[in-house]
């Protein structure tokens, strides 16, 4: 993980989690859903994970994987960039009446910590 694991809450209900992580492929962006009835009355979403100069997005439905729904943007390199570096994610759906979106804190890999500039994650839902 880079930074805090964050809840997503509808109400009262924490229906979820997101973060940004990273692995040999890269970082990227996970949403991970625990309410099916989300899921089930699925519209749209898009995930994303971005530097200053790479991108990778998803708007494909979460897929079921060990009993809970992932929602994940694909990655994106984090060796070999010449940028300053900083890695954030985002996330929106509308499903089951609600429409959700959050942020990643930024992650700033020259210094291995979370940024100066973007140290505020949020997940909002209404």
């Amino acid at each position: 993980m880079l930074g805090d694991i964050q809840s997503i809450k509808a109400g009262s209900q924490t229906i979820g989690q997101f973060y940004l992580g990273w692995n040999c492929s890269g970082a990227y962006t996970e949403v991970n859903l625990w309410n099916t009835n989300y899921v089930n009355n699925w519209r749209f979403g898009q995930v994303d994970v971005k530097s200053s100069s790479d991108s990778s997005v998803n708007s494909n439905k979460p897929v079921l994987n060990k009993g809970t729904y992932w929602f994940d943007a694909g990655y994106i390199p984090v060796t070999g960039v010449t940028n300053n570096r900083e890695y954030t994610g985002n996330w929106n759906f509308t499903a089951y009446g609600h429409s959700c979106s959050g942020e990643t804190s930024t992650w700033n890999f020259s210094y291995g910590g979370v940024s100066n500039t973007n140290n505020h994650p949020y997940s909002h839902c209404s």
